[in-house]
């Protein structure tokens, strides 16, 4: 396969070509930026972190978010998977928690549960005990002893009111 970047930003890509085994399961973010952040990143003058927030300071419809309450998101890589808008991800898109039920799956069983900030709590820690229905094919990482408690309240606090408060 060919890339050829052409636009600075962030853009979810599936495996073209058939190439082996868990072929369904290959599907990442690739991030575009300038020759200059790419040999900065490396030679590991910069971290991941700084790519996203380049991509995210350098990318319509996500400027404004940067420097916002929303820069938790982009500092934790929520928005590697997560959309803040209604596209369609790896993950499900923020606004997709306004619904007022999710459909997942729990320990085989598909059900529906209530988006609350016990919801949205859990789904973070263990992502894996509830699988929005659609998005089994790449679960999402535990963020259990990699978050600190006052960032997931943050978290939390953020997604339930911009998203599952806000129902517009």
């Amino acid at each position: 396969m060919v890339v050829k970047p052409e636009q600075i930003g962030a853009f979810d890509i599936a495996c073209a070509e058939y190439c082996g085994l868990n072929h369904s399961l290959m599907y990442t973010r690739v991030y575009v930026v300038p020759e200059k952040e790419f040999a900065q990143w490396l030679n590991g003058e910069v971290d991941d972190d700084y790519l996203r927030k380049y991509v995210a300071s350098h990318s319509e419809g996500y400027k404004d978010y940067l420097s916002g309450s929303y820069a938790i998101l982009f500092a934790k890589g929520c928005v590697q998977c997560h959309n803040i808008d209604e596209r369609k991800g790896i993950g499900p898109s923020f606004p997709e928690l306004r619904r007022q039920f999710a459909r997942v799956n729990v320990g085989g069983k598909d059900t529906t549960v209530v988006i609350d900030k016990e919801y949205l709590r859990e789904s973070i820690l263990n992502p894996e005990t509830m699988i929005v229905k659609g998005y089994e094919k790449q679960t999402m990482p535990s963020m259990l002893n990699k978050i600190k408690d006052e960032e997931l309240e943050l978290i939390v606090d953020l997604l339930y009111s911009n998203f599952v408060k806000n129902k517009q």
